[in-house]
C-alpha cells in the first residue's frame, strides 16, 4: 500500500508541477525589473499540524516540521532573489501617486526548509519544501501610505469542495470565498479586478476584495506569493521513501495572517493560527523609495491550510489535512547581522539566547554513536535504539535548544556561533 501511495502521490505532485499557477485571477506586470537582491531569511518560525488519512484510518496529527523543540528556523539556511519593477502610478496618467513596485521571486533562486526529525508514526522523517519549477513568486509592494489594507483573514470551512478558504472578519467582505476559480490549482486569496491585493486608494474599504482589516497600511506594505512543493520522506534503513506531499503555498503578508479550520469531520478542526509581520522598514519610516537603501528587511507572515486534500482516489482513499503558518524575516544579503532575538540590533541580549543553549543539539543531528542515557533523554526512546539510521542521528532536540543561535546552520550551538555574534557585537540593521 505504501508504494501505490507513493506513486499515487508522485503522479498528483507531477500534475501539480505542470499545471499549477501562482494565481489565475492576475497578472503579472511585464514591465523590466531595475533592481535584484539576495534576501536571507535571518529569523522566523514555521509550525504545522496534519493529519493523513487512509481509508478509514486517520494517522496524526502529527506535528512537523519540527516536534521536540521551539518552532524556530534555522538562520542564514533559507534564502531567495527578489527582483524589484520601476514604480508605477496604477492607473496610468491620472490622480493617483506613483505608488506601487511589483516584485518577483524566480523560482530557481529559492532555497528553503529541509530538517530530519523522528516521527512515532513514520520513523525517521525529511521535511523539504522545494519551488515549483517554472513558476516565479509574484508580489505587491505600497511605497505609500494609506493606499493599501493586506491582512489575509481567511476561515477553511470545506464549503465548497472546489474552494479553500473563505474571508473571515475583520475582512471587509467576511463569507465571500477567497479563491473563486477554487482547488489546489489556484490558491491564493483573489486580488480582485484591479489585480492589485487590498489596494484600496480612496480610503478604506474600497478595495475589491477580501484582503485587509479596514485600517490602512503604511507605506512598505506588501503581499508575496510564493508557490512551492511540500516533500515528506520516511527513512527504509538504506534509503529515503516518499510517502506524501503536495502545494504549500505561501501567501505572505506585512500585516496579520489568519486561519482557522472550522469543519467537524476533519481532526484539525478548530485548529487556528494567527501570524503578524511588518512593512519594508526604511520605507514606512522614511515615506521614500529609492534604489538601495529602503529595501534592507521586511517581515512576511503567513497561516494556511487544506482540507481533505485527495492524494489519490482509492481504494484506499487517500487525503490530506493540513494547517500551518509561520513568519520570515528576509534581510538583503549585504546587511546580514546576526541579530537572532530579532530587534535590528546585535547585543547582549542575542549573545544571552546562545550562551544559554551552549553546546546543546538539534533534531537530525549528526553525532556519532548517539546514547540516549548519557544525553539525559528518558525512556522510551524514539526508534531503534542503539542501531540509529540512517547515520546515528540525534532525533530528539536537547532541552533548551534554540535554532536561532545556530547561526552556522550544523545543528549545534559551539564557539563558533557564539564567536560570530560577539564579532558582529552593536552592529544594527
Amino acid at each position: 500500500m505504501k508504494k501505490k501511495i507513493a506513486l499515487a502521490v508522485a503522479s498528483l505532485m507531477l500534475m501539480v508541477i505542470l499545471s499549477f499557477a501562482p494565481t489565475s485571477n492576475a497578472t503579472w506586470h511585464g514591465l523590466p525589473d531595475v533592481q535584484n537582491d539576495t534576501y536571507i531569511v535571518t529569523h522566523g518560525e514555521t509550525v504545522s499540524k496534519l493529519i493523513l488519512n487512509l481509508g478509514p484510518l486517520p494517522i496524526g496529527p502529527l506535528d512537523a516540521p519540527f516536534v521536540s523543540r521551539d518552532p524556530w528556523v534555522t538562520p542564514f539556511t533559507q534564502w531567495q532573489d527578489i527582483n524589484f519593477s520601476m514604480p508605477l502610478d496604477p492607473d496610468g496618467p491620472g490622480p493617483l501617486p506613483t505608488c506601487i513596485v511589483f516584485l518577483t521571486v524566480p523560482w530557481q533562486s529559492l532555497q528553503s526548509l529541509e530538517h530530519i526529525y523522528f516521527s512515532t508514526t513514520l520513523g525517521y522523517t525529511r521535511v523539504k519544501l522545494l519551488p515549483m519549477p517554472g513558476t516565479d513568486g509574484m508580489g505587491w509592494l505600497y511605497i505609500v501610505p494609506g493606499i493599501a489594507d493586506v491582512d489575509i483573514y481567511v476561515n477553511n470551512t470545506y464549503s465548497d469542495p472546489y474552494s479553500l478558504a473563505i474571508w473571515t472578519s475583520p475582512s471587509p467582505t467576511p463569507g465571500a470565498v477567497a479563491s473563486p476559480t477554487g482547488g489546489m490549482f489556484d490558491p491564493f486569496p483573489d486580488p480582485g479586478l484591479d489585480l492589485l491585493p487590498g489596494f484600496c486608494p480612496m480610503g478604506p474599504g474600497t478595495q475589491d476584495d477580501g484582503f485587509g482589516d479596514g485600517v490602512p497600511d503604511p507605506a512598505g506594505s506588501s503581499v508575496l506569493f510564493i508557490p512551492m512543493q511540500l516533500s515528506v520522506e520516511a527513512w527504509n534503513g538504506t534509503d529515503w521513501d516518499f510517502q506524501f506531499g503536495g502545494p504549500w503555498v505561501l501567501p505572505l503578508t506585512t500585516g496579520t495572517a489568519s486561519d482557522t479550520v472550522t469543519y467537524p469531520p476533519v481532526g484539525i478542526d478548530g485548529e487556528s493560527l494567527t501570524f503578524t509581520g511588518a512593512p519594508w522598514e526604511n520605507v514606512a519610516s522614511t515615506g521614500q523609495w529609492g534604489a538601495n537603501e529602503n529595501k534592507k528587511v521586511v517581515k512576511y507572515a503567513y497561516a494556511w491550510s487544506f482540507i481533505q486534500f485527495f492524494l489519490d482516489a482509492g481504494p484506499p482513499v487517500v487525503r490530506l489535512d493540513i494547517i500551518y503558518g509561520g513568519t520570515e524575516k528576509k534581510v538583503k544579503d549585504v546587511h546580514v547581522i546576526p541579530d537572532i532575538n530579532c530587534d535590528n540590533v546585535v547585543d547582549v541580549f542575542d549573545l544571552r539566547i546562545a550562551a544559554k543553549s551552549f553546546g546543546l543539539r538539534d533534531e537530525g543531528c549528526y553525532v556519532g554513536l548517539y546514547d540516549p542515557v548519557a544525553a539525559g533523554h528518558s525512556p522510551p526512546w524514539p526508534g531503534p535504539y542503539p542501531g540509529y539510521m540512517p547515520a546515528h542521528l540525534l532525533v530528539l532536540a536537547d532541552e533548551g535548544f534554540d535554532a536561532r543561535a545556530d547561526v552556522d546552520g550544523n545543528d549545534y550551538i559551539d564557539i563558533f556561533d557564539l564567536r560570530r555574534i560577539a564579532k558582529n557585537y552593536l552592529a544594527t540593521l
